[in-house]
């Protein structure tokens, strides 16, 4: 070994004997506060995968149902376009879409639980 070897050797060594000295060890309560976030998080996720499924299940449906309300909108437009009715039909149709889009928003704008540190 030449001599810079060993002086960089040196000097990684000091400093990994620097970093053991001032590394700060968790209290019990954080490590225990950790690791039961994580278990729920797991358990949280473990049991969300079958609603995941039915979910995307049911906005496949919904988005299938609004793509042949819209078809038919389409084509009732032309027949009731001159009448009261196609007016009546146009804003009956608009509130179905609202009626059908609001859950999906809802579900998509909902929020997640927040867990806080423990208090040292």
């Amino acid at each position: 070994m030449t001599q810079d070897q060993q002086d960089v050797e040196r000097l990684l060594r000091d400093d990994h004997e620097a970093m053991l000295r001032e590394a700060k060890v968790p209290s019990a309560g954080a490590v225990y506060w950790r690791a039961s976030i994580r278990a729920r998080s797991e358990a949280a996720l473990k049991a969300e995968r079958p609603l995941t499924v039915v979910q995307g299940l049911a906005a496949a449906a919904v988005a299938g149902v609004g793509v042949a309300l819209g078809g038919f909108a389409w084509r009732s437009l032309g027949a009731f376009e001159t009448s009261e009715r196609g007016l009546v039909a146009a804003i009956a149709l608009g509130v179905a879409a609202l009626v059908v889009i609001s859950p999906l928003a809802m579900v998509a704008l909902g929020g997640r639980v927040r867990f806080d540190p423990p208090q040292d």
